[in-house]
Parts: C-alpha cells; sequence; structure tokens
C-alpha cells in the first residue's frame, strides 16, 4: 500500500471530505493501486495556503477509454478516475442558511463534550431549527489577542430560544462586576 498526498480546492475538497464525492479525476503520474491511501488536503491555488486533510483509500482504478470524455489521443492514458472509499474522518456540510458561529476553545471542548447550551447576543436569527456551525478558534499563548481559526467545526441544530434581556433583572454594574453563568442541568432523581 502506497500513500498519497493530493491538493484539492475548496469545493472539490468539501464534496471528497463530505462523502458526496466518491471518484476524483487524477493525471497518472503517481502509479496509483487499489487499496493505496490518499490524503486530500484542502487548497487555495491564489494565496498557495493549504489547509484541513482527509483521508480515503483507493477502492478502484478507472481507466479514460478511446473518445471518453475526449478524443484527444495524447491525453488517452495519462489521467485516471480514482474510486474512493468514505472519508476516515468525514467532514460535515452545513445545510444552506446555516449560521457560522466562532466558539473559543474552552467553549468548543463543551459543545463537543455534549454541552446542551450557549449564551450568545442576538444579532443574529436564530429560530427552532436553525443549523449552527461553530468554529473552534484558539488563541496564540503569546498573544492571546491573536486568535486564530483551527479548522475544527461542529454542527447543532437550534432546539429552543429563550431572549433574555439582562439588564431587566440586574443593573450594568452587577453584570460588569459579577458577569454572567449560564447553567446547564440534568434533572435530580428524588427518593422518598
Amino acid at each position: 500500500m502506497t500513500e498519497h498526498r493530493l491538493k484539492s480546492t475548496e469545493l472539490n475538497y468539501l464534496a471528497i471530505a463530505s462523502g458526496q464525492r466518491r471518484v476524483d479525476p487524477r493525471l497518472n503520474d503517481r502509479n496509483f493501486q487499489p487499496g493505496d491511501r490518499v490524503t486530500f488536503v484542502r487548497y487555495d491555488p491564489e494565496t498557495k495556503a493549504e489547509g484541513k486533510e482527509v483521508s480515503a483509500v483507493l477502492t478502484h482504478i478507472g481507466v479514460f477509454g478511446p473518445n471518453l470524455f475526449t478524443s484527444d489521443a495524447k491525453l488517452q492514458g495519462e489521467y485516471v478516475l480514482l474510486g474512493l472509499s468514505r472519508p476516515t474522518d468525514a467532514v460535515l456540510i452545513p445545510p444552506s442558511g446555516a449560521i457560522a458561529l466562532k466558539s473559543w476553545t474552552e467553549s468548543f471542548a463543551a459543545i463537543e463534550r455534549g454541552g446542551r447550551v450557549d449564551l450568545r447576543a442576538r444579532d443574529k436569527p436564530f429560530k427552532l431549527g436553525t443549523a449552527i456551525l461553530y468554529q473552534e478558534y484558539a488563541a496564540v499563548e503569546a498573544a492571546p489577542e491573536n486568535r486564530f481559526y483551527t479548522g475544527r467545526v461542529a454542527a447543532r441544530q437550534v432546539k429552543r430560544v429563550t431572549p433574555w434581556t439582562p439588564t431587566a433583572h440586574y443593573t450594568p454594574a452587577q453584570l460588569k462586576e459579577h458577569g454572567v453563568a449560564v447553567l446547564g442541568w440534568k434533572g435530580l432523581e428524588q427518593k422518598l
């Protein structure tokens, strides 16, 4: 088994990473074989930046036959269709209209562990059923003001929206001094 690392532009990467695209045409310059592992790297050709990666196994290799997609005899045999298994770490593609929210590392970890509450400013059209795509942002320890996107995401769907105006219950001075706590809870069984 050989391992291959291939760059893939945004739309192609997302289609492969989500498992929606199971065939990828490539120049046959690496002696691809069924059973080889391919790591697709998200790539921006304008900035030359590389990003998140996802791996799949080659299930089969399709060869362009005569007059298939092109009549140029020079291209015959130069390109192959890579048949792909489902990716090892599938990427979630949020539905159209999803709201992307930044989430600092500590909050993102709570969301991944199954946290069921999030306190946010009502500056987005949150409503029942809205898809939320949380994007993890981390800080450089030497300069915490320099936050950066880690590439990790978690998708959730809004089950409840409870509007709240904190100054209706607390003075601005109390809020400034004590902040706000978001409590998540589970029911307690009472034994009689």
